[in-house]
């Protein structure tokens, strides 16, 4: 993982974060467990959210 840098950026990925969901047990966890995969899965919601209305948008400006 040192020596590909890209490895740290996969970690945040959405597919990722949902294999982290997979792993937690299920008779054993803490909201910190869930709390971190949450609040990416919901960061990458509403970035493309705004990026999908943007060029929406931009789309309807065109036509």
């Amino acid at each position: 993982m040192d020596d590909f840098p890209i490895f740290k950026v996969l970690e945040y990925v959405p597919s990722t974060q949902l294999v982290y969901f997979l792993e937690i047990s299920i008779i054993s966890f803490t909201t910190g467990d869930l709390l971190k995969p949450l609040l990416i899965t919901l960061a990458w919601t509403v970035v493309l959210t705004v990026v999908s209305v943007i060029l929406y948008q931009r789309r309807l400006k065109d036509e």
